[in-house]
């Protein structure tokens, strides 16, 4: 893990979008992510959420230091992003990231496939399937909620034991917690980044953003 970048790690629809976008009006700062941006679901997030910044992993170092013109332009057009959404290992970004510390999101295994079902069938954030669909293909429904209950496992169990070997800061948050009481959890994440960061103490934290 290296310096500057939180990342934001979770299950598919396990709640990132909420997240990117109550910590971007806090901050006012652009959330980025490994997703490639010409996919249809990230022009999805940027058209319809204001997520702007998919593809975006940020730069470790000023664009000014590029040795060459090419990586110099390439490098201006990535700018600094603090907290960088990804899912992986469920999926291997388009660019690797590095980070030093996580935000790991967790939401109900029932809820989180149910949804991750529905964008798998209608390739889409928003849209919902009739209950006439999952009888018509109930067999596909149960055998992909099979497979993922065990990719589910894995993935929350991989960031809990590489955050542990590797001595990397972790903060889990329940996406029914972030929507039962969004400003205690809100406030506890931003005591986890900000605090962190600036070396600033639970009771030095600003309120300059709470609700």
């Amino acid at each position: 893990f290296g310096e500057g970048i939180s990342l934001l790690s979770s299950y598919p629809r396990s709640g990132n979008t909420l997240l990117r976008t109550l910590l971007e009006r806090i901050t006012s700062i652009v959330t980025g992510s490994d997703t490639r941006p010409d996919r249809l679901l990230s022009k999805s997030l940027a058209l319809d959420h204001d997520l702007v910044g998919e593809g975006l992993i940020g730069q470790t170092k000023p664009a000014y230091s590029s040795p060459n013109l090419q990586s110099f332009y390439q490098n201006v057009y990535d700018p600094l992003v603090h907290i960088v959404k990804t899912h992986f290992p469920e999926r291997k970004g388009w660019k690797s990231i590095k980070g030093n510390r996580v935000l790991l999101l967790v939401r109900n295994p029932f809820d989180a496939i149910d949804s991750y079902w529905n964008l798998c069938c209608t390739n889409t954030h928003t849209r919902s399937l009739d209950e006439s669909v999952y009888e018509k293909y109930a067999q596909k429904f149960e055998g992909l909620a099979r497979h993922e209950i065990q990719v589910w496992c894995d993935f929350h169990y991989y960031w809990i034991d590489i955050c542990e070997k590797e001595g990397v800061p972790l903060l889990v948050v329940r996406y029914e917690d972030l929507v039962l009481d969004t400003e205690s959890e809100m406030l506890r994440i931003m005591k986890f980044l900000m605090g962190q960061r600036n070396g600033v103490s639970d009771g030095e934290f600003t309120s300059f953003w709470e609700w």
